[in-house]
């Protein structure tokens, strides 16, 4: 085969000098050389996985810029730049110079691309060049050029000679164009085209709302000539609504009266069997027995207790005299209710509430040898100290002298019987005060106390807890006073809902008994609301003035249902007190 080489240039005087040099050579031997350096190249390449889909980066729909590098001096740039601007004019083209053929051609393009890369602005770029023979392509058939495209975080488009034309650089790039021409028609879409599919778009938008609003019309008319005599109908309906309303004014105050009416025998009830009658009573009670049998009340302060006692008189004051009430060192003892003696004092009579963790004996709270102070008691610590009911049969109650003493220092002692306390204080077998045993002992409504070191005093203190009846009876009162509230409430309310209700019930009741019986109303043609069309409209309508009749229904059971618990507590409430004051 035959090779010319050589080059072309114009003289001064417009003359083409022509220098050629006619080389011979085989022509398998130029074949094979060039093809096999591009099969090994292609098949590394490949086997690299250089040419996978999954590493080919999606093109934008419309570039904001563009990259192209190749020669500038080329007729290439130019079908680009008038192809691109004819399709989308508004897109900005960025040219990367760089020499296409030729020695040094591999660095420029491979520096053109990491140009563009290291820029990062465009958001694709074009490697360009014209058409040509084997070895002008030889440039793009570079490994080094090859691994370039492959890196670059942009977008690459190879568009390299004719469209018969395959380099490596078309295997490795993001998408092929067969002609730089085509490069430019497949990198910007057509402006035109976007402007006739939105034009497209917005008059299939229009036909579809079009026949939307026909829809509708057709529908409105259709429901309109359903309608029979709208006005009479307006006018029938009128007249019913005037004959509902009155017989429901009529109901309303029939039941309103009645059942204010109960509300008041029911509160006049209330009043008469409460506890204030109950109360004055014992007011009245309690000034005749001041007026009768008080005579005087002294207040003996000494170093370690406070004793109040009766000097002279009878009644029910020396009778809680006789009980012992006093307050020593922190320990309290007491009897069990209040005492008014007149307007401005009142005796708080208080009970001992102990330490569950604590086992003591008591002795009779009463004078010696009175077997009713055993009772009481039992009575204070098996009905107001709750928390001692099951351990009562650990308590030793004697009949002699009052006394609080400890169990376990009684332990320490040995065996401990009625004989070690006489009736006169005296402490006889084992020696207890000497033992650190502390005896509280009434002689003659007064106080005689034996001492004990301050150890076991100590002990005393930390262990008993004692609380007063008074504050508790204080916080009963006040959660009675907020159940009578709240049950009043609930009345009041339950008394304004129920008409509204009754009124409802009727109501929809009579419109969903008129709805279920449609067919045979049609027939008598003595009430018409609307045209139905068939069976299942007049079913589904009867069947949802039922669904609400149901709701109202148990909307007034349950409020029934709420009154009739408040005031069954409010009664059990109300006995309990009776019988604490009783």
């Amino acid at each position: 085969s035959l090779i010319w080489t050589g080059s072309y240039n114009f003289t001064k005087s417009a003359r083409l000098n022509n220098q050629e040099n006619v080389v011979v050579l085989d022509d398998q031997v130029v074949v094979n050389k060039f093809s096999k350096h591009f099969e090994q190249l292609k098949k590394r390449l490949f086997d690299e996985g250089m040419f996978d889909e999954k590493y080919k980066k999606p093109l934008p729909f419309l570039p904001k810029k563009i990259s192209i590098v190749t020669s500038p001096t080329g007729a290439v740039v130019h079908d680009i730049i008038h192809i691109v601007g004819r399709r989308f004019p508004n897109v900005h083209i960025e040219i990367v110079p760089a020499k296409v053929q030729g020695e040094g051609a591999e660095d420029e393009i491979i520096s053109g691309i990491n140009l563009v890369n290291v820029r990062s602005d465009a958001d694709v770029a074009i490697v360009a060049r014209g058409g040509g023979s084997l070895e002008d392509l030889n440039a793009f058939n570079s490994e080094a050029v090859a691994r370039a495209i492959f890196a670059s975080e942009i977008p690459v488009i190879s568009a390299v000679g004719h469209e018969t034309d395959f380099t490596i650089a078309d295997f490795v790039s993001d998408l092929r164009a067969p002609t730089p021409s085509a490069a430019a028609e497949l990198v910007v879409p057509s402006r035109a085209e976007l402007v006739r599919q939105n034009l497209e778009l917005i008059k299939a938008l229009i036909d579809t709302f079009t026949r939307f609003i026909d829809h509708l019309n057709t529908l409105l008319n259709d429901f309109s000539s359903r309608l029979i005599n709208p006005r009479k109908k307006i006018e029938d309906l009128k007249l019913k609504l005037d004959d509902i309303n009155s017989r429901f004014i009529r109901i309303f105050f029939n039941n309103l009266s009645q059942t204010r009416e109960r509300f008041t025998w029911r509160i006049d009830k209330f009043r008469a069997n409460g506890p204030l009658p109950h109360i004055n009573k014992l007011k009245e009670s309690v000034a005749i027995i001041n007026y009768n049998s008080f005579k005087s009340i002294r207040i003996y302060v000494n170093n370690k207790f406070t004793l109040l006692y009766q000097k002279e008189g009878e009644g029910k004051i020396k009778a809680i005299n006789d009980c012992l009430d006093y307050i020593f060192e922190g320990i309290i003892f007491l009897v069990d209710a209040d005492i008014y003696l007149n307007d401005k004092i009142l005796i708080k009579m208080i009970y001992p509430i102990i330490n569950q963790n604590e086992q003591v004996v008591i002795s009779a709270l009463r004078p010696p040898n009175s077997i009713l102070n055993i009772n009481l008691v039992k009575y204070l610590y098996i009905n107001r100290c709750f928390q001692f009911r099951h351990k009562f049969s650990r308590y030793i109650y004697g009949v002699g002298s009052n006394a609080c003493i400890k169990y376990e220092a009684i332990k320490k002692l040995g065996k401990f019987s009625e004989k070690k306390l006489s009736d006169d204080g005296a402490a006889t077998g084992v020696d207890l005060a000497s033992k650190g045993i502390k005896s509280f002992i009434l002689i003659n409504n007064k106080i005689q106390a034996d001492t004990y070191p301050m150890n076991i005093t100590e002990y005393f203190r930390q262990n008993l807890r004692w609380y007063e009846n008074s504050l508790q009876y204080s916080i009963k009162s006040k959660k009675m006073r907020v159940i009578k509230f709240f049950g009043l409430f609930l009345v009041s309310i339950y008394l304004l809902i129920i008409p509204i209700l009754l009124f409802l019930n009727i109501s929809f009741f009579l419109i969903g008994l008129l709805f279920l019986l449609s067919i045979y109303l049609k027939k008598i043609r003595k009430i018409i609301f609307y045209k139905l069309n068939n069976k299942d409209e007049s079913l589904k309508l009867g069947l949802a003035f039922f669904l609400y009749l149901i709701f109202y229904i148990y909307l007034d059971l349950l409020i029934n249902i709420i009154v009739f618990f408040e005031m069954l507590f409010y009664r059990k409430a109300y006995k309990k007190r009776k019988n604490l004051l009783s």
